[in-house]
């Protein structure tokens, strides 16, 4: 992998500048005084606008073309478009030989995935894709607990998540699931990330079940088996009409459960009671309303919710120079990525949408030719 220069301030450039951007990718940006965002690429002119507000200084571009032609001054790039645009704008990108921060999914699919991270290695190229989940203050207290023993070894990992009314949605194309697998490959993918992290290497996947409408996949439960022995259960829910999210995890010696929006943590009891949950949302709700207090007292410049998204940034920038490893390294995140593409597989499979497996034999589903399943133009 080749390394750059640190000493000098290091020069970037983002292509999309949507509202994870303007939201979270700028506050976290904005406290590493060791890159600057020179120049910024969209086809919409007004988050051209809104980005530029910011950052007024930086470049500004309506063609990707145009952007890439002039890049020789970049260190690197960040890539902030829908998932379903990342295989072809990052093969380009890597290509130029800059290396890539790209947002989550690095692609729809299995084959595109590893054909980037072969031709960033093949390149000298560094390839982080955007996990910050697993750079979250709960899921950091959760791999404490683990890495320490705590836990003794996972046996099961249950994951639920409800995202909450489609029609709420401001960013369009998240409402076509169909087109942009986005309940695997955009809501749950951080999740899966966290699970795997404690589940270990897949051994098989044991059930897909699956609903699907006119829109795309609603809900899927799908189980897997690991190499540790360890099982999970992952159940997600587009277009619920409530919001909630929880990993909980189960070690031999004690158990953990983790939540998000607003992010929590919490050691589980011997018996989990009614008692024990009410203390422990009382301190969620605490931890959350002060956080949010401090922010608007003191103008915080990287508001919570930018926090992981800033520790992945600056654990990137350390990676360029050779300092630290890669924050999300390849590996993990094709593990991720192929076993969401043969859930996604399964279930698009067969026309009831339904495909179960069993231990003593999986059927294997044949992809169906639908739009989940093309190349993007």
């Amino acid at each position: 992998m080749a390394t750059i220069e640190t000493a000098k301030e290091l020069r970037f450039g983002v292509i999309g500048c949507g509202r994870v951007v303007q939201e979270l990718h700028l506050p976290a940006w904005s406290v590493i005084p060791q890159a600057r965002l020179v120049a910024i690429c969209d086809s919409s002119q007004a988050s051209l606008e809104a980005v530029s507000r910011t950052m007024p200084g930086a470049r500004q571009y309506s063609s990707v073309d145009r952007f890439l032609a002039d890049s020789s001054n970049l260190s690197f790039v960040v890539l902030a478009t829908p998932g379903v645009t990342h295989p072809e704008l990052a093969r380009e990108i890597i290509s130029r030989k800059l290396h890539l921060l790209c947002e989550k999914p690095l692609a729809l699919g299995a084959q595109d995935a590893r054909r980037l991270c072969e031709l960033a290695d093949g390149n000298g190229v560094t390839l982080t894709c955007i996990h910050n989940y697993r750079f979250k203050e709960n899921t950091q207290q959760a791999l404490r607990a683990l890495r320490s023993g705590r836990l003794g070894d996972v046996v099961a990992v249950n994951l639920k998540f409800r995202s909450g009314p489609l029609f709420s949605e401001q960013t369009i194309w998240r409402r076509h699931e169909r087109e942009n697998r986005t309940l695997l490959f955009d809501s749950g993918i951080h999740l899966v990330d966290i699970a795997l992290m404690f589940l270990g290497p897949l051994a098989s996947i044991q059930f897909v079940d699956a609903d699907v409408d006119s829109a795309g996949l609603q809900r899927v439960v799908f189980g897997t088996a690991h190499k540790n022995g360890s099982r999970g259960v992952f159940d997600l829910m587009v277009d619920a009409s409530c919001a909630s999210t929880e990993i909980e995890v189960l070690g031999e010696s004690a158990g953990l459960s983790l939540q998000f929006f607003p992010q929590g943590f919490r050691m589980l009891p011997a018996r989990d009671t009614p008692l024990h949950r009410c203390l422990d949302e009382g301190r969620r709700l605490f931890d959350y309303a002060s956080d949010t207090l401090l922010e608007k007292l003191t103008r915080s410049k990287c508001p919570h919710r930018a926090r992981s998204h800033a520790y992945l940034f600056r654990e990137f920038v350390g990676a360029l120079s050779g300092e630290q490893p890669n924050p999300v390294p390849s590996s993990e995140v094709l593990r991720v990525i192929e076993l969401l593409d043969q859930v996604a597989l399964r279930a698009y499979g067969t026309p009831a949408a339904l495909v179960v497996a069993r231990n003593n034999g999986i059927a294997e589903a044949t992809p169906a030719s639908d739009a989940s399943n093309r190349q993007p133009e």
